[in-house]
């Protein structure tokens, strides 16, 4: 194993909850045109969302299939938020001396990241009939035998691929920042005593944005649009500001892994005479 592939020493969540909100701050000169972009994004999908909601499924009945079009709209939706993502934290990691522009690195993350989501959404997906089950037998006769050892072999399913995701999430934001020596192999190695602290550090910082933004929706949310719609905003300013944060702390931990490591193509200035 090189020194290159070593992983760091171990992380403290406190340390990488610190560093995360340190590097917002720092970085919010350079990045607030992003993060006021995400804000737009984020809003028009709540508003989106509130247009195109189906209507509620009787009792006993099935809910109704999702429409081709909201499918579409979100998967652009999940697109342009990762370039806007790929571009704040490229600005969080390097600082000034992030290049702002669409090249095959950010497109390497976004790609990355992208197929992450879908699998956790595609197996989230796979398990909400089981999930259903489980809501269903809630104070209700007692479930059936192999209910509870299905949810927990489901459960198992996504911690291993929350930690799997975790050991290798050095790899899209090596793409992101033109760190070639850093691959799926690298990353796993290197993220070696990070993984708690990733997690841990995400919910300690994001969780309790989001718990407000969910409440938010959550009251507003009712047979009456007109007022999910009107609080649209605030909603997407809640999301925005959860990505905002998730996205510092992945860029503390690539800084405190890797350091600050940005691909940048410089210009020289032309050799001068020495008649000049």
């Amino acid at each position: 194993m090189t020194a290159q592939e070593a992983p760091g020493p171990r992380l403290t969540t406190r340390q990488v909850a610190g560093d995360a909100l340190g590097l917002l701050r720092a970085s919010f000169d350079g990045a607030w045109p992003w993060w006021f972009f995400l804000f737009v994004l984020e809003t028009g999908d709540a508003a989106r969302a509130v247009l195109m909601a189906p209507p509620a499924a009787a009792a006993g009945h099935p809910a109704a299939a999702i429409p081709p079009l909201t499918i579409g709209l979100t998967l652009v939706a999940g697109a342009i938020g990762a370039v806007l993502g790929g571009f704040a934290l490229r600005t969080m990691i390097a600082g000034h001396k992030a290049p702002a522009r669409l090249d095959l690195g950010l497109l390497g993350y976004v790609a990355l990241t992208f197929a992450a989501e879908a699998i956790w959404t595609l197996l989230s997906l796979a398990a909400s009939p089981l999930a259903e089950r489980l809501i269903a037998y809630q104070g209700a006769a007692p479930p059936p035998p192999d209910l509870l050892p299905q949810a927990l072999g489901v459960l198992a399913l996504f911690g291993v691929l929350a930690f799997v995701f975790t050991r290798l999430a050095l790899w899209p934001m090596a793409r992101l920042t033109g760190a070639k020596a850093i691959g799926l192999v690298q990353s796993w190695r290197r993220m070696k005593g990070a993984v708690w602290p990733l997690i841990a550090a995400s919910l300690v910082v994001v969780m309790p944005v989001t718990l407000v933004g969910g409440l938010i929706l959550t009251s507003v949310q009712g047979p009456t649009p007109g007022l999910t719609l009107a609080a649209a905003p605030l909603i997407g300013l809640m999301a925005a500001v959860s990505r905002a944060l998730q996205l510092a702390v992945m860029a503390a931990i690539w800084r405190a892994r890797i350091g600050v490591k940005v691909a940048v193509t410089v210009t020289r200035p032309p050799p001068t005479s020495a008649a000049d």
